[in-house]
């Protein structure tokens, strides 16, 4: 055997080659290069935490201070971009039947609702439900043969087996690593942001819970003083019938015993008592229709305003406001009750008499795109119309309005300014939800 002693080559020991050992002192650069690399690896993870902690820290400290949705969502977006690269993120919850999405604060890009709403309908967001896991979803519009240039990355939100909503964070950043501090870091900001925003809506649905009490307690209110009204009239309105029986016998009695009775003024006393007639009727019908139920049947809005119109014409005159009719011909009936639309109409003219300075109203009916119209607009500058005026410095007329409006499905639109005056559109519509 021939011992070839030309080969010159060294090796380090495996014992030296351990990269965390105390005890090994670096003989080569190739050790000593591996050994600082691990320490800076450390050092960039030390880093990574504690960026990640300050930015956890800062968000629980500041997300006490907001009251509202948009302030939280402004808040977890800046929070966002210092872990992603962010173009756009939305918090987005299902409606009760899990169709549709909506998000929970307003946005300037309505393209990322139709993108989780477009996701939800292809059974996306389904996938994504069962999987449990962030999933990054290439935007559709922008997608080409290269590849998205932006993607979603959709983060489901669930409570138990319950479906809530979804993240969709629009970035440039083609993965996301699952696991790694940065999906660690959004799912504990997630869930600090989710438990504000299901606090901030619980006080709005008690908030509307309050409001929705005071309507019901001032209808109710309303409705008694109303139906006492009623029965207070009917007594009065019978005393009242019959002195006139009484003065239309004793005018005839006159014109056919005594000739020399000016026969002009007996046919004015029959003229008067004729009106005093007519007004009394129109109180009875309209005092009565309080006795009713509010059953539900086909109602002619022309000539129920029409009507209540009569009843309350003198009281207008009186507080100097001229009232205009200015009405739609085959207008189409509504499915109301008279009473709810009487019930309308008297709030409706409370709000407006209560500005007290008088003036011109004007109310037109119209029928379009299958919705009935009830315009009334005045010469009043009245500040509670105002688009600018806020639920709680709505006059108590005006939500009993809307509560009655959103009975029919339909809705109310107020406007007000000193210059053009007030504005109210009641809008019924014809087609409504069939319950069973």
């Amino acid at each position: 055997m021939k011992l070839i002693k030309e080969n010159t080559f060294g090796f380090e020991t495996l014992y030296e080659t351990l990269q965390y050992s105390p005890a090994v002192k670096s003989k080569s650069s190739r050790t000593a290069s591996m050994l600082n690399t691990s320490n800076t690896d450390r050092g960039n993870l030390l880093e990574k935490y504690s960026h990640a902690f300050q930015n956890l820290a800062s968000l629980e400290r500041q997300i006490k201070k907001f009251s509202t949705i948009d302030e939280v969502m402004g808040l977890f977006a800046n929070s966002l971009k210092r872990v992603l690269t962010v173009k756009d993120v939305n918090i987005f919850y299902f409606d009760e039947s899990g169709s549709k999405l909506t998000p929970v604060a307003k946005t300037d890009m309505p393209s990322s609702t139709y993108f989780v709403n477009t996701a939800n309908k292809a059974g996306i967001l389904d996938w994504i439900f069962e999987s449990a896991r962030p999933t990054v979803v290439p935007e559709f519009d922008n997608f080409k043969s290269t590849g998205a240039k932006l993607s979603y990355l959709i983060i489901p939100i669930a409570e138990g087996k319950k479906k809530k909503g979804v993240l969709a964070v629009l970035t440039p950043q083609p993965a996301f690593v699952v696991n790694s501090i940065e999906d660690q870091l959004i799912e504990l900001m997630l869930s600090l942001v989710f438990a504000k925003i299901e606090v901030l809506h619980k006080k709005e649905e008690i908030q509307n819970a309050y409001n929705e009490l005071q309507v019901y307690q001032s209808k109710l209110s309303n409705d008694f003083k109303l139906s006492a009204i009623g029965e207070l009239t009917t007594g009065i309105l019978e005393d009242i019938l019959s002195p006139l029986q009484v003065i239309l016998s004793y005018t005839d009695f006159l014109s056919k015993e005594d000739n020399k009775v000016d026969e002009k003024v007996l046919t004015t006393i029959k003229s008067q008592v004729k009106k005093v007639e007519d007004v009394v009727g129109r109180l009875v019908k309209f005092a009565s229709l309080e006795d009713g139920k509010f059953k539900l049947q086909p109602c002619s809005i022309n000539k129920l305003i029409k009507e209540y119109h009569k009843v309350i014409s003198t009281s207008l005159k009186n507080d100097n406001y001229e009232c205009i009719l200015d009405f739609e011909e085959d207008v189409p009936s509504i499915l109301s009750s008279p009473n709810y639309i009487y019930q309308l109409l008297t709030n409706l003219f409370g709000l407006i008499k209560s500005s007290k300075t008088g003036g011109g109203i004007l109310i037109q009916t119209k029928y379009v795109n299958e919705k009935v119209l009830v315009k009334v607009i005045t010469t009043d500058h009245n500040p509670l119309l105002s688009k600018s005026t806020t639920n709680e410095k709505e006059d108590i007329n005006l939500k009993i309005v809307k509560n009655l409006m959103r009975k029919h499905e339909g809705n109310v639109q107020t406007d007000s300014s000193p210059k053009s005056g007030s504005v109210v559109v009641l809008s019924f519509p014809l087609k409504r939800t069939i319950r069973a």
